[in-house]
């Protein structure tokens, strides 16, 4: 009886413990770090992304844990605790050239939309492949916008603990249930702020894009 007693002491302090996660993220193909990669644990609330040099921490997990790694460009990646490896490698994409849309851009009009009043955003928090713990606000279509189609900045409120503080932008085509759907972006835009409160002013007039129909979402 006492063996038993201890035997299911051990088991059970083992399922229970947590550990440290550490890693590398690198391309497949040419084996260099890949910097900003989303890595969270699925249907959780523990998330990190990693550094400039691909490198990521985590400071408690449990081996029944799934993990996911996201990164614009590449193949996510699903991994369950036991396959984790001090180097994960991740796979480029290989895109599809979509029907190129030819506009003259004119400068001689500017209109500024959803002007800042408060906290209030649409908020998408989620532990997926599709949407890692992201945080977006929503800007609908209006007729009047047709007259100065291409988007030129954000101005995100920004209140930060931290001194230079790093997040990525990410910009969502708006769906017909109201849903951020296809990526905008496919190169990463990371922003640097200051501590304290800011509004940095983003500049995105070079990747030439035209508000979509069903609109868009700005995801931090």
């Amino acid at each position: 009886m006492k063996n038993r007693i201890l035997t299911l002491v051990i088991l059970t302090f083992s399922l229970n413990t947590n550990a440290q996660i550490k890693g590398t993220i690198i391309n497949q193909k040419d084996k260099k770090a890949i910097p900003y990669v989303n890595v969270w644990i699925e249907n959780g609330n523990l998330g990190t992304t990693a550094n400039e040099d691909g490198k990521f921490e985590l400071a408690s997990a449990k081996g029944s844990d799934i993990f996911l790694f996201s990164a614009l460009g590449y193949e996510n990646k699903v991994l369950a605790f036991a396959d984790l490896k001090e180097l994960i490698e991740l796979t480029p994409k290989v895109f599809e050239l979509n029907e190129v849309k030819v506009a003259s851009k004119k400068k001689n009009k500017e209109l500024k939309v959803g002007i800042y009043k408060g906290l209030k955003m649409n908020a998408f928090f989620a532990s997926s492949i599709k949407y890692p713990n992201l945080y977006a606000r929503y800007f609908p279509f209006k007729k009047e916008y047709k007259e100065t189609p291409f988007l030129k900045q954000i101005m995100p409120y920004c209140k930060s603990d931290i001194k230079d503080a790093k997040f990525r932008v990410r910009l969502f085509e708006g769906t017909k249930n109201g849903e951020p759907g296809k990526e905008i972006l496919q190169n990463d835009l990371i922003i640097t702020v200051r501590k304290g409160n800011s509004k940095p002013v983003i500049n995105i007039e070079n990747y030439n894009i035209i508000f979509p129909e069903n609109g868009f979402f700005v995801g931090l």
